[in-house]
């Protein structure tokens, strides 16, 4: 908003104002109101000349419909004034950033005065431009360049361009605080960032596993397919370029059956007419897209249909070189499989002796215990029923087992 330009019936209120205050024709505020002298009731000055102005010397109210002169009419009271004046508004440049609350009686004040963001005319007796009154003391129209892009423009624009624009200022990562350029914001986190969610390297071959990038390393060490996600890649990498090579053969294959086709339906006549030795050409497809070569490359051959014979043959027999390659890569993968499939059932099987042989030890040793406790228990037993005078009753001493080296497993 530029200076002396403000409107009193556009203000945002901070809060509501009594009913009483309100023109009946506006609907506002009373901006410099007046006074009806036959009824008392109370308008904006322009809204009553506004009213009145096709009839200057009669007429009626326009609240209470009662006849009366209302060209003249006095002014309203001070007390009035003075209540309007104390209405707090907000600053009409608060769209440009401005954030005061102030009396309506001093918003002028505010606003050609103290107000940032009013408009004012340019420092620069050269530019006729405007200018908010926070950037007066020099011309901010003169063209800059951006520090990161090299970007030209002026500097009321270079605040905004670097913060919403440029792609080349730094910027924290949401996830892991690092300063990066603003054009990497979404690079770094798809590919770079540690504390982004990431999928197992062999996702695509079976591996569910998800964690964040930082994690992934000590999951790669003990998950068996990202081991072999390498060995499995470049094995989907040659079988998709053999599998492109075949339907390139295949295409070609069936544009050659399509020509030989149409050329055994055709006439003698017709062959010996649109089929002269001379030309390099021989069907009425254009079939030198396909490389074929020229007439007298068909000499070592009886006829041109013999060379496309010919040609037909080692074509099939290069798709099938085809079909056998991929069926051998697929047996290598599967073999590559079952192998490592083997080796983990090795590895679970050694675990589960090792297991059973601490099971065996664990009950040995508890076995020794056992048999060093029970001889004393059953002797002290015996001595309360039968007395010490009979030595046939009481029991021999069990055996010990003795504690060797025999049965054990070593680890």
């Amino acid at each position: 908003m530029e200076e002396g330009e403000v409107d009193l019936r556009a203000l945002d209120y901070v809060s509501a104002y009594d009913s009483n205050l309100m023109c009946p024709i506006c609907r506002s505020a009373f901006v410099d109101p007046v006074v009806v002298a036959d009824c008392d009731h109370h308008f904006c000055h322009d809204c009553l000349d506004y009213t009145t102005s096709w009839n200057q010397y009669s007429g009626t109210c326009p609240a209470c419909r009662r006849p009366g002169r209302l060209i003249g009419s006095g002014s309203a009271s001070k007390l009035l004034l003075n209540i309007l004046d104390d209405l707090v508004v907000k600053c009409p440049n608060q769209p440009e950033g401005c954030d005061k609350q102030v009396k309506r009686g001093h918003l002028l004040d505010h606003v050609n005065i103290y107000c940032d963001y009013t408009l004012i005319d340019c420092p620069d007796d050269e530019c006729d431009r405007k200018v908010q009154r926070k950037d007066g003391a020099h011309c901010v129209h003169q063209p800059v360049s951006c520090l990161a892009c090299r970007h030209s423009m002026t500097v009321q624009d270079l605040h905004s361009h670097w913060k919403t624009v440029c792609a080349d200022h730094d910027i924290p990562c949401p996830s892991c605080a690092a300063s990066i350029p603003y054009r990497y914001q979404q690079t770094h986190l798809a590919h770079h960032c540690p504390e982004a969610n990431a999928a197992c390297p062999a996702r695509q071959f079976g591996c569910p596993f998800n964690t964040k990038r930082k994690h992934l390393p000590s999951h790669a060490i003990m998950c068996s397919l990202a081991k072999l996600a390498p060995y499995l890649s470049a094995q989907q990498q040659r079988q998709d370029e053999q599998d492109q090579a075949r339907q390139l053969l295949e295409k070609k294959l069936q544009s050659l059956q399509k020509d030989l086709s149409e050329y055994r339906n055709m006439s003698q006549p017709d062959r010996r007419v649109s089929v002269p030795r001379e030309e390099p050409s021989y069907f009425p497809n254009n079939i030198a897209g396909f490389e074929l070569p020229d007439f007298q490359d068909f000499q070592p051959h009886a006829s041109p249909t013999q060379h496309l014979l010919s040609l037909h043959e080692n074509l099939r027999e290069e798709v099938s070189r085809q079909a056998n390659t991929i069926h051998e890569v697929d047996t290598r993968l599967s073999m590559m499989l079952l192998n490592e499939n083997m080796r983990l059932k090795d590895e679970l099987a050694y675990q589960g002796a090792q297991l059973s042989a601490l099971m065996r030890q664990v009950g040995w040793l508890t076995n020794a215990r056992l048999q060093a406790i029970q001889p004393t228990s059953v002797s002290v037993v015996n001595q309360a029923d039968q007395g010490p005078s009979d030595p046939s009753r009481i029991n021999p001493r069990m055996p010990v087992r003795r504690t060797t080296d025999e049965g054990r497993t070593k680890l």
